[in-house]
């Protein structure tokens, strides 16, 4: 399985069209953080 196929199979579980939607995703449910070093 390549990453691009895992990205879309989570993509379609959750309903989402676009990375855009997926990175705004994770940030909102503290998957992933922005600006911490």
């Amino acid at each position: 399985m390549t990453v691009a196929t895992h990205r879309a199979n989570i993509m379609k579980k959750l309903a989402l069209r676009n990375v855009v939607q997926l990175i705004r995703y994770a940030i909102q449910k503290d998957i992933v953080q922005i600006g911490t070093d």
